[in-house]
């Protein structure tokens, strides 16, 4: 399945299609790439992916390869299969050249088995029909015409027409005319009606014999047939008559003998359709640096090297080289959550796993190392962009809330999730709420999938659920500009260690559940010390209020106050939720809090000064400012990572 109907837009798969399609040569072929869209049988997508691979080796290694256009032969073959008709002259050069390709392809590939073992089976077979190619060599001309050998009474027709030329006595007769003065010197034989005239001046009209069959405009000119050829011309006729009743019965007759093997010719059609196509898909593959990916076995999305075609192709343009992917989702991590700065590439990463994913189940060659692995999935759903719809009564959050129900109701452990800024489009209290209840659901459903949010509650959450992995995009501090690659978990440095140890007897499990919380400390600076009506900028706070402060959209409201429970319901049941969203509100930030429970915050924001977020536990005091790359744990600098993780 899937959702919604407009993914391939989404991911950009249309527009890789229709590349891939111009590259075919035949009507055929884009028909057969049209139809091949997403399978969910393995042995299909193996199938398909082993075609196009090896045709992407055969175009890379043998240049000498049988190209050129293929000719289209439906319409060919759908002639024979009509009694009493034949193939008229262009129709049977169509299926010369047809089956003369399809002859060479099946010598070239056959030649090449051990090679392109995929390629040789789908060429195993195939009848390229040598004799009907001879007989037609037998009776059309390189020049596409029929031979006059083609018969022996077309060529006793074509003689006599040759005998009977009445140009050559044309001739004579404008030689006398001229020599007798009656037409002009340069004089020179014209056509009119199909017949050939001279040309005569109005006052000697008369004085040559024949019949007047035009004048000019002007009328000083009129054109006459001289009465010796008209009689030839008439012969010439009747001659030209019975060479086309000579051509339609050698025509029928090459028709009917072929007929009976119209199937037969229609499969070696479809044949030459899918090597075309195959010959696209290799094509394209090449230029796009496409390969042959590993089926997983165990349910492993392994990424390795991972691009978008498109934005390769753009970035290619400029001058410039793409960042490529790596990533991995298997049973023990099944979503990654990834976070960051906006235009860090997010979404791309998303797009990216989205289009190789269905790529690969639809028989494409990726975008990735040959070593990525991918598994088979049922489902696939992305949510992405903006679906507001006046004409459906959509917001933009109800057409979110109303994806999210159909990824629910549709989600399993064969399905493949990606979700866009999730949670956005509304309040972000509630948004956040209504987006870890569903994130919940989606883990119990045992879904796959790749998510990206701004959401600190979601990354909580993230960190302390089995499940589900951690990830951001990098941005480097120094030099003020993303750096485009997806960093997956948080580690620890050996100050935030000490801290850490310094405060409570964490196990080494610990440290990697509230790593995120630890290393996003500056963030809360930077989100606390903008929001000047919060109105306690200086003083003593417990981490709990900071956390309120920093990520509910009041300051200084206490959640859950405040709500409209008419709303709450009815996102709830859209969202299909058990419990009331104002349960789920009031536990939002429990898993932010428990970190620095017990802890004192302050935060300062002297004029002149940099605003300063200090975390007190214990013996031991971390200060940090809002801007900047240093902090100070007990006084001593502590330089932040080059690259900060945003959450």
């Amino acid at each position: 399945m899937i959702y919604p109907p407009t993914f391939e837009q989404k991911i950009g798969f249309d527009r890789l299609r229709e590349q891939v399609a111009a590259l075919c040569t035949m009507r055929a072929a884009r028909g057969l790439l049209a139809a091949e869209g997403f399978t969910t049988s393995a042995r299909e997508i193996v199938r398909r992916l082993s075609l196009a691979d090896e045709m992407r080796l055969l175009l890379e290694m043998n240049p000498d390869f049988p190209g050129g256009d293929y000719p289209d032969m439906d319409h060919v073959v759908a002639k024979l299969r009509v009694e009493g008709a034949f193939l008229d002259v262009e129709e049977v050069v169509t299926l010369r050249r047809a089956l003369a390709m399809v002859g060479q392809l099946v010598a070239f590939i056959g030649a090449r088995g051990q090679q392109y073992p995929a390629l040789y089976d789908l060429t195993r077979g195939v009848e390229a029909f040598p004799a009907i190619v001879q007989r037609i060599d037998a009776i059309i001309d390189p020049f596409c015409a029929v031979r006059d050998g083609a018969s022996p009474e077309l060529a006793e027709i074509r003689r006599a027409i040759r005998e009977r030329q009445a140009a050559k006595r044309l001739q004579q007769v404008l030689a006398a005319a001229k020599s007798a003065g009656i037409v002009d010197a340069d004089a020179q034989l014209s056509v009119r009606d199909g017949k050939t005239v001279i040309p005569v001046s109005a006052a000697n009209k008369r004085k040559l014999n024949g019949f007047i069959h035009d004048e000019s405009a002007t009328g000083r000119t009129f054109y006459v047939e001289p009465v010796e050829v008209v009689e030839l011309n008439n012969e010439l006729r009747e001659l030209e008559y019975a060479e086309r009743r000579e051509i339609v019965r050698i025509l029928t007759e090459f028709t009917e003998t072929v007929r009976p093997d119209a199937e037969l010719i229609a499969a070696s059609g479809d044949y030459l359709a899918e090597v075309d196509m195959l010959r696209a898909k290799g094509r394209w593959a090449s230029a796009n640096g496409c390969v042959k990916p590993i089926v997983s076995t165990d349910d492993r999305l392994v990424l390795k090297d991972a691009r978008h075609p498109l934005l390769q192709q753009t970035l290619r343009a400029q001058g410039r080289e793409i960042v490529p992917l790596n990533m991995q989702l298997d049973k023990r991590k099944r979503i990654l959550v990834i976070s960051g700065p906006n235009a860090g590439g997010k979404s791309v990463c998303l797009k990216t796993t989205g289009i190789v994913q269905y790529m690969f189940q639809c028989g494409f060659p990726v975008p990735a190392s040959e070593v990525s692995e991918l598994p088979v999935f049922r489902s696939l759903f992305i949510d992405i962009g903006d679906e507001q719809s006046i004409d459906d009564d959509l917001s933009t959050y109800s057409s979110h809330l109303r994806n999210m129900k159909h990824m629910l109701a549709g989600a399993s452990e064969r399905t493949l999730v990606l979700i866009d800024e999730f949670g956005s489009g509304t309040e972000p209290v509630i948004g956040g709420a209504i987006a870890e209840a569903i994130l919940e659901r989606l883990l119990e459903r045992g879904c796959y999938g790749v998510i990206t949010t701004h959401y600190a509650n979601i990354k909580y959450y993230a960190s302390n659920t089995e499940g589900i992995a951690n990830g951001a995009m990098m941005f480097d501090v120094q030099q003020i500009r993303p750096l485009f690659r997806e960093y997956t978990g948080i580690e620890l440095t050996d100050d935030e260690l000490a801290l850490l140890r310094s405060s409570r007897n964490y196990t080494e499990a610990d440290y990697m559940k509230v790593a995120n919380s630890v290393n996003m400390v500056s963030s809360i600076a930077r989100i606390v010390t903008s929001r000047t009506h919060f109105g306690f900028l200086s003083g003593s706070h417990t981490a709990e209020d900071v956390f309120l402060a920093a990520y509910h959209p009041e300051g200084d409201l206490p959640v859950g106050r405040n709500t409209n429970t008419e709303i709450h319901a009815y996102m709830a049941d859209l969202l299909g939720l058990e419990r009331p969203l104002a349960e789920l509100t009031g536990e939002l930030f429990a898993p932010h809090t428990e970190v620095f429970r017990g802890a004192k915050c302050s935060i300062s924001a002297a004029e002149g000064q940099t605003p300063c977020l200090t975390v007190r536990k214990g013996r031991r005091t971390l200060r940090v400012p809002a801007y900047g790359s240093v902090a100070y744990l007990d006084g001593k600098p502590l330089k932040l990572r080059s690259a900060v993780v945003y959450i």
